[in-house]
């Protein structure tokens, strides 16, 4: 017989929490790894004062 936790984790509110907890955390770490794999270049021009 297999069970499946997932289905069970979701089938209340703090498996909902979990699931998305995990996967905001999952995507979290995508752009991480994707910022850090490219050469990022900042550039910061003064701004204009206003009148």
């Amino acid at each position: 017989m297999q069970t499946c936790y997932l289905g069970a984790a979701i089938n209340t509110m703090a498996g909902w929490l979990y699931e998305i907890s995990g996967v905001y955390l999952a995507l979290l770490g995508v752009s991480i790894f994707l910022a850090l794999d490219q050469n990022l270049v900042v550039k910061c021009s003064p701004m204009p004062p206003d009148a």
